[in-house]
């Protein structure tokens, strides 16, 4: 799945702020998934400034291909904004990562079921098995975007 990590960015300390995001999708690579962290435009915009509605209409543009989102506390105005849009959207928002990481140990079956027999592998983990049926792959676990569907779903066969 894809993770968006929302939270905090100029309130207080911007350096902590990044820090912190990049310590969420950490965890979020840990437990086997893809996170988006806006965060790391801090580097970016150091090296070719733009200005502040052109970040969040940027970040906007990712959450909409992202399967959640994980709230980190605190105050945000873009992080406001980002929730508002993935309420919109229906994709589900957590506000920590045993919320996240329950919902994905949970959706994992339901996931996996979605797809028809004739589905491909748009993106996979695993390169070679793009274009494929992954009923047919020679593995036990990994992900896949469907091409039925368009939806994130568990590869369970093999």
């Amino acid at each position: 799945m894809k993770i968006y990590i929302a939270g905090p960015y100029m309130h207080k300390d911007q350096a902590i702020n990044v820090r912190d995001a990049i310590f969420a999708g950490e965890q979020v690579i840990k437990i086997g998934h893809i996170p988006y962290i806006p965060h790391l435009n801090h580097l970016w915009h150091l090296v070719c400034p733009h200005p502040l509605e052109f970040w969040y209409e940027y970040d906007l543009h990712w959450l909409r291909v992202c399967d959640a989102v994980w709230r980190l506390p605190g105050e945000s105005h873009g992080a406001n904004m980002e929730t508002s849009l993935a309420v919109d959207l229906r994709i589900p928002i957590f506000y920590s990562f045993m919320e996240l990481k329950e919902y994905i140990d949970n959706s994992k079956n339901v996931l996996s079921k979605c797809c028809r027999a004739d589905a491909k592998v748009v993106y996979s983990d695993f390169p070679d098995f793009v274009g494929g049926d992954p009923k047919n792959q020679k593995i036990s676990t990994g992900w896949y975007e469907c091409s039925k569907c368009g939806g994130v779903c568990d590869i369970l066969w093999g």
